[in-house]
């Protein structure tokens, strides 16, 4: 029970802002199993950028909300999954060899590329945000594409190696994570169909899987048999706009879902 409860509160300290309480000591197994809850720690970020929009609705155009939203997304996290995403983006387009690459992607400045590709990334986050505020889909899709994203974390954690041994990330490789890997599936997929009670709500997942499995090769590929930690950040971040463009997809298309 304990290895439990410690790893549903590592879990939110670890991806959120929320600190871990001083008095409590956490293994490397709790760390680990934490990855178990992270789809419901993208269901509580959902919940609150629904609470915004629903506190904003009266009071502000939807352009405006979707500002406060993404504005939301960016700080609760710390910056983390950015910071991933844009050390990717100088390290993928700047290296010319995996070592290279590596050592671009651990260099605390922000290139060109890392620059460049976050405000694209921003601009297409908010131009979603506000669409789903427009057409009148935000309940769904603002709940619903952060569990994805969170469970897109988990899987290349589970699929794929930790390049750096010493790393944080190799914390999460031990004899449990077979089992995390399957409460973060019924977690997310729960999620999904009571929400929409629909089974046409995993096909986002089925997506969001398949972008983070072709992810996780093209990154082990470039980095030379693995992951870092910032691919991970980087799967969060561009699987949050997968999981957007489907869910809008579906729910805009024929009335598919809702």
């Amino acid at each position: 029970m304990m290895l439990i409860i410690k790893s549903f509160i590592l879990s939110f300290s670890f991806l959120t802002w929320i600190p871990t309480p001083k008095k409590l000591n956490y293994s490397n197994e709790e760390f680990s199993f934490s990855k178990s809850f992270y789809p419901v720690v993208g269901l509580s970020i959902g919940c609150i950028c629904y609470l915004i929009y629903w506190s904003l609705e009266f009071y502000f155009p939807h352009y405006v909300t979707a500002g406060f939203i993404l504005m939301f997304l960016t700080f609760a996290t710390r910056f983390l999954h950015l910071d991933g995403f844009m050390d990717c983006m100088d390290g993928f387009f700047g290296g010319h060899n995996s070592e290279r690459r590596l050592e671009i992607m651990k260099d605390p400045h922000v290139g060109a590329f890392g620059t460049v590709g976050v405000i694209v990334l921003l601009l297409i986050k908010f131009s979603l945000i506000f669409y789903a505020l427009e057409s009148g889909t935000s309940l769904y899709v603002m709940i619903m594409f952060p569990v994805f994203s969170r469970w897109a974390m988990v899987l290349a954690l589970v699929t794929f190696k930790y390049i750096r041994p010493m790393g944080l990330g190799s914390s999460f490789q031990t004899e449990k994570t077979r089992v995390s890997f399957i409460i973060a599936n019924v977690l997310t997929i729960g999620i999904a169909i009571l929400l929409t009670t629909s089974y046409l709500a995993l096909i986002p997942i089925l997506l969001v899987g398949c972008w983070t499995i072709a992810f996780g090769y093209l990154s082990k590929k470039l980095l030379g048999g693995g992951l870092t930690g910032d691919c991970y950040g980087a799967i969060n971040e561009t699987s949050e706009v997968i999981g957007m463009i489907t869910l809008l997809i579906l729910f805009n298309t024929n009335g598919l879902l809702g």
